[in-house]
């Protein structure tokens, strides 16, 4: 299964750190922040970063994000989504 997971603050990375340890899935994020990525890449957190063509393939995406910045991320992306 592939896993994307929209943000990597507290509830985000806390949700990667535990998908890796305990699933054998695919885990990708998106971030705003690159380090924040590279950091997650380097300790094991994620398999990579994740594109906006990662969404079309995932089937599961979690939107660990502000809630205002939800409606944003999905009239941006939403039409990448699997339905």
């Amino acid at each position: 299964m592939k896993i994307v997971i929209v943000g990597l603050g507290l509830i985000g990375g806390s949700i990667a750190k535990a998908l890796k340890q305990n699933t054998p899935h695919q885990v990708l994020a998106m971030d705003t922040n690159e380090d924040v990525l590279l950091d997650a890449c380097s300790c094991g957190a994620i398999d990579g970063k994740a594109t906006p063509s990662d969404l079309e393939k995932a089937d599961l995406v979690y939107l660990s994000i502000y809630p205002e910045d939800i409606l944003d991320f999905v009239r941006r992306y939403g039409n990448r989504l699997k339905p």
